[in-house]
């Protein structure tokens, strides 16, 4: 599934993404470019935290930056972020809609007894 070479840095890849904060600062950047305030507002975190989350997405590559005037506007930079995010979306809705049949069933059978 990964090549052994590339272990280390995918788990570096999904160690950016497993903060919560820089999840939902993705989600924001789902709808285009932002700025700090703007992120500030959609996650209900603080500028110093945004920033700092904004400069780990950045060095690992996820999100770009370019100056507008005296703001500076924040995106996605790559691509398989939102495709990553789908599939594991994806893979839990999944697995809660089985759950769910599953917990069905055997309450059924509850009832049968």
């Amino acid at each position: 599934m990964i090549d052994r070479s590339l272990v280390a840095v995918v788990a570096a890849r999904f160690k950016v993404l497993g903060d919560p904060t820089r999840l939902t600062i993705l989600n924001a950047l789902q709808n285009g470019e932002r700025s700090v305030t703007e992120l500030v507002n959609e996650t209900g975190r603080s500028q110093p935290n945004v920033s700092q989350h904004l400069k780990e997405l950045s060095r690992a590559g996820l999100v770009s930056s370019r100056r507008d005037g005296i703001r500076i506007l924040y995106e996605i930079a790559d691509p398989y972020v939102s495709k990553i995010c789908q599939a594991v979306c994806s893979s839990l809705e999944a697995r809660i809609s089985g759950d769910q049949k599953m917990i069905s069933k055997l309450r059924q059978g509850a009832r049968r007894k």
